[in-house]
């Protein structure tokens, strides 16, 4: 894949996170919709190669919504790094 697809990609699948979020909305599941609506921007953040912003938006994600926490230590085991 090249950067511009890979660009693309991302920017696909956070236009579904937007869409997927007003249907929780809308199906009166809020704490889904919040979830989606605080990870919306991780895919911008990929790719802008904005790793402090990323980071930073994990940790946010973990302390606002525990039942994700998994996440951050599959992630932090990982290392994945953006950029």
């Amino acid at each position: 894949m090249t950067s511009e697809q890979t660009r693309a990609a991302l920017m696909a699948i956070q236009a579904l996170i937007v869409q997927a979020r007003l249907q929780a909305f809308e199906a009166g599941a809020e704490h889904v919709a919040d979830l989606l609506d605080d990870i919306e921007l991780l895919p911008l953040f990929v790719a802008e190669n904005r790793s402090e912003n990323f980071d930073e938006m994990m940790h946010s994600i973990i302390e606002k919504h525990p039942e994700c926490r998994y996440v951050l230590e599959q992630y932090a085991e990982s290392e994945i790094a953006v950029g």
